[in-house]
């Protein structure tokens, strides 16, 4: 599968997710401390745009930095909630949005960037490094899984609040 096809796969599983929530229900969240399902939003909206952003910086290397194991590592040890994972503070959710329908159409458009820039560089994507604020250096495919398997976590975290009838 291409990783233009994965980042849509990611992008329609963010979106059923998110559409299902009620607008009455935008705050709603695990605990005291977590974020509120438009938080949530919000919070994918600020990364994916600054991860994407990175490969601004991308380095190039001679040789293809192909590592499909390390990428299957990568991908489970995202999705995997059990362990949490402190986001930089400018990731952070600020209400940046109005709406939780703001917050999904401007995860849309940030999302067809990436989708974009995916496709027009994919044969190139072994050959860059970037660096991802806490896994380090990565090739530009598993930043892009990366970008995907965020949104696929949060997508889980979103329908964990919605499961348990949470109220604000």
């Amino acid at each position: 599968m291409t990783v233009s096809a994965i980042l849509e796969q990611s992008r329609r599983f963010f979106e059923k997710t998110v559409r299902a929530v009620p607008e009455s229900d935008a705050t709603l969240c695990l605990s005291p401390d977590s974020w509120s399902v438009s938080g949530i939003v919000e919070h994918i909206v600020m990364a994916e745009r600054a991860l994407l952003a990175r490969f601004d910086a991308a380095e190039r290397s001679e040789t293809s930095l192909c590592n499909p194991a390390r990428e299957t590592r990568i991908v489970e040890k995202l999705r995997d909630r059990a362990d949490r994972a402190e986001a930089p503070e400018r990731a952070w959710p600020a209400g940046r949005f109005e709406t939780l329908n703001e917050a999904l159409g401007e995860f849309l458009a940030a999302r067809d960037r990436t989708i974009q820039f995916a496709a027009a560089h994919e044969p190139q994507l072994y050959y860059l490094t970037v660096m991802h604020p806490l896994v380090g250096k990565v090739n530009g495919f598993e930043m892009l899984l990366i970008i995907a398997a965020h949104s696929d976590r949060h997508a889980a975290q979103i329908q964990e609040i919605c499961a348990r009838g949470l109220t604000p």
